[in-house]
């Protein structure tokens, strides 16, 4: 009922009218602070994943899910990868049913989806037009892994070359492997009144 009140307002009606939604919840459509099958006020396993299963189900009746979304009573594939042509990847993450209160927020099934996915690391200037690398730089991107990922990175992954072709604001990049161990490859640095990532 509450996902059907929300879905009355004629902002968010024209919202998703004019415009695409990737949608992937958090705690409260189920409960506050849930974590896996464990309910944070100490609601019995079995009354608890009943919860998640009519949640779950009012959730994908009310969202702009496609079938692969389709609960099967208290499951639900959440975590998925969305491809924008050759523009950009999403990666969905679900963050709470496969939760462990105290190890985990990915579990490992959905974090080895992601690690073979996603991995890499990068620094690139953003320039103010594009086209024209003489731009002032307006920002500056580091995007790195997650040092808990436990990956480090290979120097040319594939398709770097065509990567840094289409793209040659970006300094550095790379991608991550499993089990390797901690070192620095770059470094860079940002200073006032300098164009940009440079190298130190």
């Amino acid at each position: 009922m509450r996902f059907a009140q929300y879905k009355s307002d004629t902002n968010l009606q024209a919202a998703h009218a004019a415009l695409p939604w990737i949608a992937v919840f958090d705690d409260h459509e189920v409960q506050n602070n849930w974590a896996g099958d464990h309910s944070d006020t100490g609601i019995p396993r079995g009354e608890f994943r009943a919860r998640r299963a009519a949640a779950f189900q009012a959730y994908y009746e009310h969202l702009p899910l496609r079938r692969a979304q389709r609960p099967t009573g208290p499951d639900i594939r959440i975590h998925r990868r969305l491809v924008l042509g050759d523009l950009v990847d999403f990666h969905v993450l679900d963050t709470r049913q496969y939760r462990s209160p105290a190890h985990t927020m990915l579990g490992a099934p959905q974090k080895d989806w992601l690690f073979h996915n996603a991995h890499g690391n990068f620094v690139a200037d953003v320039h103010a037009d594009f086209d024209d690398p003489t731009s002032p730089v307006v920002a500056t991107e580091f995007v790195g892994t997650s040092i808990s990922s436990e990956g480090d990175g290979i120097d040319h992954p594939p398709g770097a070359a065509a990567l840094l072709r289409a793209n040659p604001h970006r300094k550095f990049d790379r991608v991550s492997r499993p089990q390797a161990s901690v070192c620095v490859v770059a470094s860079f640095e940002l200073e006032a009144g300098c164009r940009g990532a440079q190298p130190r």
